[in-house]
């Protein structure tokens, strides 16, 4: 199951096909961890914070949170928004909160896990996530924004396209969604599961 995130449709609304302009190339909302052994998390920081403000930015949740949650918008939404690419590194388990509240604001998930490469099939989008190498970016193989900038622009509208459509799965609808949102998208999953374990058992 997504985690449970703060951005939802809300009357006819679909966050996750905001088409507005994105003024940065990536963002990270996070901060260096300094336990661990999450090196990931600073090396992403280092890197965003020697980048000009067009192509990263850094956004402290303990900053964030200082104003209310709410004063930034629920779930970071306008954080998230704001990027074309969003950094999703390991915290204190291979998973992130961000990491749904990246697609639900249309942002792609930038990650370094086959953890979250693999989680949550029925719901995540198959195609959205970029995966870089945790091994390979720890060892300074790559910079992951030289990665980023190098995405053809089909590749990256291929990737918002795949959001827009299956976006809805992610989410758990305050009112009568338009199509099924995360809670009916488990029910007719297990429905599916159901009749293929029926069917395996009869033949």
């Amino acid at each position: 199951m997504p985690y449970t995130s703060g951005i939802h449709a809300v009357q006819g609304t679909r966050p996750w096909t905001h088409a507005g302009p994105r003024r940065h190339l990536a963002v990270y909302v996070g901060r260096p961890h300094g336990k661990y052994g999450l090196s990931t998390r600073d090396l992403i920081a280092k890197e965003c914070e020697k980048a000009d403000n067009a192509t990263c930015a850094i956004f402290d949740l303990t900053k964030l949170r200082r104003g209310g949650h709410h004063a930034r918008g629920c779930g970071y939404a306008r954080v998230h928004r704001s990027a074309i690419f969003c950094f999703q590194p390991g915290g204190d388990t291979p998973y992130r909160k961000g990491f749904y509240d990246a697609m639900l604001a249309g942002c792609i998930p930038v990650i370094f896990s086959v953890q979250n490469q693999l989680v949550a099939p029925w719901f995540v989008p198959r195609g959205v996530a970029v995966r870089l190498s945790e091994g390979a970016y720890g060892n300074g193989t790559f910079r992951a924004l030289d990665v980023l900038r190098a995405m053809a622009p089909a590749d990256v509208a291929r990737r918002q396209a795949i959001l827009r459509e299956h976006g809805h799965r992610l989410q758990y609808a305050l009112d009568d969604a338009e199509r099924g949102d995360a809670a009916e998208t488990l029910f007719v999953g297990a429905l599916g599961l159901a009749h293929d374990l029926e069917a395996l058992y009869r033949g």
